[in-house]
């Protein structure tokens, strides 16, 4: 879908913390592509099976990493894993009882415990205790990665666990190591700061046992003995604080979980699950097939008669609606063109969903090399040099900024879909949130709305003739590689090629080819910009403010002196709304200033579903899987 998780919580493997022309040119691949698909037909079923619809394909089990962090890896996961809270579709956090129970047990310092229910278990038989919550502390601890010998996480490539919540809030609010209790079913952690958001905070439950024995290179499922001994063997690595085996463990933890398919000679430690379904086959780059976990207590019972999910991969709209006509597939939730809108809802046996995402399209710009990326970034946004290099990277970045066509893009890509788009001016805050109105009257984004976008378009190639005086819409002189999505994505299409011509107006050569493998190269220094969205994967009191610096930017932007000390007390202590939105602002104006990027709008939602499948309702995150256990024919 072009989209990666929004890091405002961590998002790891079991953790509770997703043109007219161009569309009629992707007809032609659609019967090929169908044929390609080798899943039983929805039709074809007891009506027991669910087909949901994914636009990229499936990469790895573990989606704490930058390079695995999308949208399909994370709804597999989500069938899989159940933790002590979720997310309703009234974006409210409902307790897991059937998991376990967590409660304050001190106000100051804020400590809170939770316990896990006995009697849960694991895929494989595995008993679940307290020591499976412990993963999340090893991950997102910059603390305990430097006493375990584990490395500095806040030095590029020095961590172990290449995971992607060292700089998050996790570590930030959570003081000391967690500590299990003597029966193991309890964990009880200590927060630095009474913050509002603990319960989002709180880890969910790994299978460290399986970890542990494919860290020591075990293949299939083993007896239970050895798999308690496994996990004695993982919780004795954290109280000691084992470097070596600990290292061992990260290893596998970033290499273990990455499979594109998964068959009878795929390790089945790979996917041990306490969620309501297990991983049955992957079939590479089309389809994921899930079936009843057969030892699930861990969440709400199954209500309804749905005893396998498949995820299928169809990233062309046409082949999608053509799916869904034919009942091959039961929910579509891809991009939304307004074709397809129309389509959906004139399709006949087809129940539709629409409205604003809470997934947002950005424009990025790179400053410099990003966290983990070797090569140095000298483009022409580089900020880095003497000020004079300083401040003409800043120009160029403006002017692209400026030129940028996001009025026609919202009047030629959104507003078919939803007549009630807008152009996003807010980094944090939508423009259905109460707060937007005053945010963005003093955020410093007029600078890049003023006037028409002629006069913009004006204003930025006399910002690029500055520093190449013959540059001209006929003569682009600052030439830009632009990073996005799935070549197959017509609204992206339709998109990248309305950049590409307005930047060409302010002197920006643009090379922009799409790439079906985006994810993982937005670390490169290879690309100037990128455009693609994030999905807010929590509600917090921060808004997810520190997603625009440390380990969460991939532009390499370096504003952590200025934006930490705003944003980390946003989710330090209970604030009013006013504290909160003059932070926000705060944090906008110096965006803004130094022309980190823009948002362009909240993505559209356009969701078709089988009528006949009952108990599908749209969730904030996940937004299809959240109640599997409700779905039924």
């Amino acid at each position: 879908m072009g989209q990666r998780m929004s890091t405002l919580t961590p998002l790891l493997k079991g953790t509770t913390i997703k043109r007219k022309s161009l569309i009629a040119v992707g007809a032609f691949a659609a019967a090929s592509l169908i044929a390609t698909l080798v899943v039983a037909p929805a039709q074809a079923s007891t009506r027991d099976t669910v087909v949901l619809q994914e636009n990229n394909n499936f990469t790895s089990f573990n989606g704490g990493k930058r390079t695995t962090n999308v949208v399909i890896n994370s709804t597999v996961n989500s069938l899989m894993s159940m933790g002590f809270w979720y997310y309703d579709d009234n974006n409210e956090i409902v307790p897991n009882t059937e998991f376990g129970t967590y409660r304050v047990i001190k106000q100051r310092p804020l400590t809170v415990r939770m316990t896990v229910k006995p009697g849960r278990v694991w895929s494989d038989g595995t008993p679940i205790t307290a020591v499976d919550l412990l993963l999340t502390h090893l991950v997102c601890s910059q603390a305990f990665s430097k006493s375990a010998g584990l490395g500095d996480p806040s030095k590029s490539g020095e961590a172990a666990f290449e995971a992607s919540c060292y700089t998050g809030q996790y570590n930030k609010l959570v003081a000391g190591d967690p500590r299990v209790s003597g029966d193991q079913m309890s964990l009880t952690m200590t927060f630095s700061t009474p913050t509002p958001d603990w319960r989002i905070y709180l880890p969910g439950p790994s299978a460290v046992h399986a970890l542990t024995l494919m860290s020591d290179g075990v293949k299939g499922l083993q007896s239970a003995i050895r798999n308690k001994n496994a996990k004695n063997k993982f919780y004795n690595a954290y109280r000691t604080k084992n470097t070596t085996v600990l290292k061992n463990i990260a290893k596998c933890w970033n290499t273990c979980y990455d499979v594109a398919e998964v068959n009878k000679d795929t390790n089945p430690l790979i996917y041990v699950s306490n969620g309501g379904f297990i991983v049955d086959t992957i079939i590479k780059n089309n389809s994921v097939r899930m079936v009843r976990n057969p030892r699930y207590n861990s969440g709400p019972a199954f209500a309804g008669n749905v005893k396998n999910v498949v995820i299928r991969t169809i990233d062309n709209p046409t082949a999608a609606l053509q799916a869904l006509r034919n009942k091959e597939i039961d929910v579509y939730s891809g991009q939304a063109t307004a074709d397809l809108a129309k389509t959906l809802q004139e399709m006949p046996g087809v129940r539709t969903i629409g409205g604003a995402d809470s997934a947002w399209e950005h424009i990025d710009l790179r400053f410099d090399k990003t966290f983990g990326e070797d090569d140095s970034y000298n483009g022409p946004f580089a900020d880095k040099g003497s000020a004079a290099d300083k401040a003409k990277a800043l120009d160029l970045r403006r002017a692209f900024l400026l030129a940028f066509p996001r009025d026609e893009i919202i009047e030629k890509v959104y507003r078919p879909i939803n007549r009630n788009a807008v152009v996003m001016n807010s980094f944090m805050v939508y423009p259905n949130q109460k707060a937007y109105k005053e945010v963005v009257s003093k955020n410093g984004s007029d600078y890049y709305t003023e006037g028409t976008q002629a006069e913009r378009t004006a204003k930025a190639l006399a910002l690029v003739k500055k520093h190449y005086p013959n540059a001209s819409a006929t003569n682009p002189a600052v030439k830009i590689n632009l990073l996005w999505g799935n070549l197959t994505n017509a609204r992206r299409i339709a998109q990248a090629a309305l950049i590409v011509e307005a930047a060409k107006k302010a002197g920006f050569d643009v090379n922009a080819p799409g790439d079906n493998s985006w994810g993982g190269k937005l670390v490169s220094s290879d690309w100037d910009a990128f455009f693609f969205a994030y999905v807010n994967t929590a509600i917090t009191q921060s808004k997810g403010c520190d997603l625009y610096y440390g380990e969460n930017n991939y532009g390499g932007y370096d504003r952590d002196r200025i934006l930490k000390p705003i944003c980390d007390p946003l989710s330090a202590t209970p604030l009013s709304d006013d504290v909160v939105t003059k932070g926000l602002i705060e944090i906008e104006k110096q965006l803004h200033e130094d022309a980190y990027g823009l948002s362009i709008a909240q993505h559209p939602i356009v969701i078709g579903i089988n009528e006949n499948l009952k108990g599908v309702k749209v969730g904030f995150y996940p937004k299809i899987t959240w109640n599997f256990w409700e779905w039924s024919y």
